[in-house]
């Protein structure tokens, strides 16, 4: 390139950044910056938005009208954007031309950025297109580069703070919402908006959150299980409230509990409560211990309640002496004896303080009636069933008395797996100890009709896989709670002989991402 084109862009560029600054900085709002870069970017092949944001640009600096500033710059922009063509100044192909006329970074450039209104360098115009898994919205800046946007949603126009760079990628979190989706609902609760990390998605629509919930599971089964068309997730109906009577929380310095805070930078210590006066999403009786209850030198306390029995347990890392709570509260450290009795679906469960346990007995309900509709007529009177990651026996202990079936129920925790023993004594059950990847049933065994898997959020995996497969049955129910390891087991279970056949969502975290999904896997 010439010494004088050099020149002349260079001249064109410090005109167009004083014209934008004096434009948009006598205004002093971030939705005209907004404005001005949508019709950039919006402008076919690049120069005719080049033309339209010089034009723009300078005619407000100099105070003519659009008609007879645009013809005579007409020219002079289409020379700016054939010669501006991300190849000079440091900039890449995954630049676009004139990238350096807007506040913005494409991860690989590290241009001067303007600062009108208040805006600060790392700031981004967004309009995410998608939600993904962790809750995020999925937007792209002008160099293609992915963004996952915290407290945005799909169809919006919102600005940005960038929390965090990589090369392919960036974190950011919307700090004003330009553009609101329909979707979007005010916050009921106050601690969202003090950082509180528990429901991080109060600002969508409950409808909303299904739809948005169902279209991630998709998306995760199409990109990852690689299901040209997977099945259409139902979403099971609850027989009320799904209000939690677990909870595991973080314990603030003078003792009160509280849940973490949202993963971003901030004035709070990692890790540190976000105390609250109330919490929607607990069931009172939980409520109280979490707003009223001390629990000091404690980093972590887990809380349990039984409505079926008015129990309640509060298990803290720290003496139990020192924990403040009512009278009827039994108190245990990590390892301690303590439990629970609750009622699902007619059967009656113990539930020691380190056993797991569904959030709370209508989201356990809710997932019994899945999987017995998921095991369908496989599962008949006289049969075989085989669960999986049984914990306290949920389903054995649900579907076994149900269907008069014989039950094998595998669980690796001793805890649960005594719990377990208790729950299904009633039954033609077995438990067996063990991790899931490492039995394989005996020669001796019954043949299983059906097998009901519930396992951590890595899912199966191809130990969990292997083994269930070598148990033979025609059907595998899979209760997953999370997207991308349901996606994982599929493609895993596709290679033994399964094929996706249903899918039913359960909300069992209203006004969070997560969503628990029971899948039917029929062998072929």
């Amino acid at each position: 390139m010439g010494i004088a084109n050099v020149m002349v862009i260079s001249v064109l560029e410090r005109r167009s950044e004083i014209g934008l600054r004096r434009a948009l900085g006598a205004t002093g709002h971030v939705r005209h910056q907004f404005l001005a870069e949508s019709l950039l970017l919006s402008a076919p092949g690049g120069v005719g938005g080049v033309v339209l944001g010089v034009a723009v640009t300078t005619g407000y600096a100099a105070g003519r009208s659009w008609a007879v500033v645009v013809p005579p710059l007409a020219l002079v922009g289409g020379v700016v954007a054939a010669l501006a063509s991300g190849r000079w100044r440091g900039h890449t192909r995954r630049c676009e031309p004139l990238a350096w006329l807007l506040p913005r970074r494409c991860g690989r450039c590290d241009g001067a950025a303007l600062h009108p209104g208040g805006m600060t360098a790392g700031n981004l115009f967004l309009a995410p297109t998608a939600m993904v898994a962790g809750g995020l919205a999925l937007a792209r800046d002008h160099g293609g580069r992915v963004v996952f946007v915290e407290g945005g949603l799909p169809g919006e126009r919102v600005v940005a703070t960038v929390i965090e760079e990589r090369r392919d990628f960036a974190r950011a979190v919307a700090v004003e919402i330009v553009e609101a989706s329909p979707d979007r609902v005010a916050a009921p609760c106050p601690a969202l908006a003090a950082g509180c990390g528990g429901c991080t998605w109060q600002h969508v629509a409950p409808q909303a959150q299904h739809r948005l919930k169902a279209e991630i599971v998709l998306d995760a089964l199409r990109r990852i299980a690689h299901l040209a068309d997977p099945p259409v997730p139902a979403v099971q109906p609850l027989v009320g409230p799904a209000l939690r009577t677990t909870a595991r929380l973080a314990v603030a310095p003078d003792g009160r509990t509280g849940h973490r805070p949202r993963s971003q930078p901030g004035d709070r210590a990692p890790g540190e409560a976000v105390v609250t006066d109330a919490c929607l999403v607990a069931h009172p009786s939980l409520e109280e211990l979490i707003v009223e209850g001390r629990y000091p030198g404690s980093a972590e306390v887990l809380l349990r309640v039984g409505l079926a029995s008015g129990e309640r347990l509060a298990r803290s890392d720290a003496c139990p002496g020192a924990v403040q709570v009512p009278a009827d509260v039994v108190v245990v450290r990590r390892g301690g004896r303590a439990s629970v009795h609750e009622e699902v679906a007619g059967r009656r469960f113990r539930i020691s303080a380190d056993s797991f346990f569904q959030s709370g007995p209508v989201t356990a309900e809710a997932l019994v009636a899945a999987v017995s509709a998921a095991a369908g007529d496989a599962l008949g009177t006289g049969g075989h069933l085989v669960d999986a990651y049984a914990g306290v026996g949920l389903f054995a202990s649900t579907l076994g008395s149900d269907r008069g079936v014989g039950v094998t129920a595998i669980e690796h925790h001793p805890v649960a797996a005594a719990d377990a023993r208790v729950n299904l004594a009633d039954l033609d059950a077995r438990v067996i100890a063990t991790e899931v990847g490492r039995w394989r049933p005996g020669r001796s065994d019954p043949r299983a009709e059906v097998i009901v898997a519930d396992p951590s959020r890595p899912g199966l995996g191809r130990p969990g896989v292997a083994a269930l497969a070598a148990a033979g049955a025609s059907r595998l129910v899979l209760v997953s709670c999370d997207p991308a390891s349901l996606a994982r087991d599929t493609r895993l279970l596709a290679a033994e002989g399964y094929t996706l056949s249903a899918l039913a969502l359960v909300d069992a975290f209203p006004h969070t991402f997560h969503v628990e999904t029971v899948s039917r896997f029929d062998r072929r």
